[in-house]
C-alpha cells in the first residue's frame, strides 16, 4: 500500500521544483508537485524558485501492509503444487 503526497506553494514568482525528502535520510526521496509514500516515515517537500527555497512541516505516514497479496500468491502456489502432485500420481498409475 501507498499514500500519495502533495505540495503546493503560492509562492511569487511559482515553484520551479519541488524536491522530497524523509526526515533522518540525507539524500532526497523523490521529485514532483506529489510523491508516492511505499514507506513510514515523517515526509517534507522543499519548493525551489529563483530566490530560494522553503521547507514545509513534515508529516508522519504510517503504511500498513496488508496479507492480502502474500494470501493470493500462497494460495496459487498451494493450487500448482496440487495440480502437479495428481499429475504425478496419474502418471504413477498409466
Amino acid at each position: 500500500d501507498s499514500v500519495t503526497l502533495i505540495c503546493s506553494s503560492d509562492s511569487n514568482p511559482p515553484a520551479l521544483n519541488f524536491i522530497w525528502f524523509k526526515e533522518g535520510e540525507s539524500s532526497s526521496v523523490g521529485s514532483g508537485q506529489s510523491f508516492s509514500a511505499l514507506q513510514s516515515g515523517r515526509f517534507y517537500c522543499e519548493a525551489h524558485n529563483q530566490h530560494g527555497s522553503q521547507r514545509s512541516d513534515a508529516v508522519t505516514v504510517t503504511v500498513h501492509h496488508g496479507a492480502g497479496r502474500n494470501v493470493i500468491v500462497i494460495t496459487a502456489a498451494s493450487g500448482v503444487f496440487i495440480i502437479i502432485i495428481i499429475i504425478i500420481i496419474i502418471a504413477w498409475f498409466i
